[in-house]
């Protein structure tokens, strides 16, 4: 049985940002994944997981134990620079990348940024490509004396405690989500009966009394 390939962390938009749709970044998360396999990775949204569970921490577990993480910071997406700001308080290997339409910004100047055709025209996203994939090995492969806080001082790295939970402590922790997803559920059809019930009753006290 082969060894599996380490993950490359991806986050990125995957919904309209910036005047490009759903569509686009599907395109995007295509050529991210390529340079990713290419490079001796397994590329992997930092969102998705193999389990149910709390989308927040999932992010933040996959930001912290990813080898690497590939950042596209196109259309300065919220979410995208709030993860990108996680990534480098754990100060692990990041490679930032974004289209030719973003401005560059002043935090995220001190990193060697590469750049794509927001167009992906051909030509160019192959050269994109090849300078993705040599940027992903160099940077998983760095000893980290070039790292992010490293350029600033001397800090104190973020730190996540992982402790491992027996079985039957995980399934009832997921049990316990579901039924709480579920009474929100609950309320929430019972407010909206509730909403119409109400709306029913106004319009019989308004137009009951009108006969044809």
């Amino acid at each position: 049985m082969s060894k599996l390939n380490p993950k490359c962390g991806m986050v990125m938009p995957i919904s309209e940002c910036d005047g490009c749709g759903e569509a686009h970044w599907k395109e995007v998360l295509i050529l991210l994944e390529r340079a990713a396999r290419e490079a001796g990775f397994t590329p992997h949204l930092v969102s998705d997981a193999d389990d149910a569970g709390v989308i927040q921490k999932r992010i933040v577990q996959n930001l912290y134990e990813c080898p690497v993480v590939v950042c596209d910071i196109s259309g300065r997406n919220a979410n995208v620079m709030f993860e990108l700001g996680m990534r480098l308080a754990f100060d692990k290997p990041t490679v930032i990348i974004k289209d030719d339409q973003t401005p560059y910004s002043f935090d995220t100047s001190p990193f060697d940024t590469i750049s794509y055709p927001r167009d992906l025209r051909y030509t160019k996203v192959e050269a994109f490509h090849n300078a993705l994939v040599s940027k992903i090995k160099n940077t998983a492969s760095s000893d980290g004396s070039d790292s992010f806080l490293k350029s600033f001082g001397s800090f104190k790295v973020a730190d996540l405690s992982v402790e491992k939970a027996p079985a039957d402590e995980l399934i009832l922790e997921e049990m316990s989500l579901i039924k709480t997803e579920l009474r929100a559920m609950r309320n929430q059809a019972r407010n909206s009966e509730h909403m119409y019930v109400k709306s029913s009753n106004k319009l019989t006290q308004l137009y009951g009394g009108i006969h044809p």
